[in-house]
């Protein structure tokens, strides 16, 4: 898949037109982009040259450019892939809700987390087969978490 063409610095964008009556021209369009892990199920469906994608709410068909609502099928948006600078300051917004402040490098030894780890004398275990373990425990929970905001796709 390629999702970020490095030589170029671009990025494949997804959009759906958000008026309130996206199939009306009374009013100059508006585009909403995608959150950027929708973004990227869905440009990786296309370039797998899929007709369609699965998304939490809704599908995205790629050969009518649309995207439809899974509750009512007759909801439907205009769907649209698009070429981004990566430099345009845009492209994340839906990552992060405003900046975050810059932190101090802290030493290992500092570090808040470590100290609790080490004072409860919890020590960290080396086997790959309890750490292969934990990694599926905690995939699970993002699944059960997915699932109960209605967000199984994104999850």
């Amino acid at each position: 898949m390629t999702f970020m063409n490095s030589l170029s610095k671009s990025r494949a964008i997804w959009r759906w037109k958000s008026n309130t009556n996206p199939w009306a021209n009374t009013e100059p369009d508006t585009w909403e982009q995608y959150s950027d892990i929708e973004n990227y199920i869905i440009e990786n469906a296309h370039q797998q040259n899929q007709n369609k994608v699965e998304l939490d709410d809704f599908w995205i068909d790629f050969n009518k450019q649309i995207q439809i609502n899974k509750q009512n099928p007759n909801k439907q948006r205009l769907s649209r892939r698009k070429i981004m600078d990566i430099s345009d300051e845009h492209i994340r917004e839906h990552r992060f809700a405003m900046q975050q402040p810059k932190s101090r490098y802290q030493s290992l030894s500092h570090d808040p987390f470590r100290s609790f780890i080490h004072n409860s004398r919890f020590n960290l275990i080396s086997d790959d087969a309890v750490n292969d373990e934990m990694i599926e425990k905690a995939a699970h929970g993002i699944e059960v978490d997915g699932t109960k905001l209605n967000r199984k796709q994104e999850a």
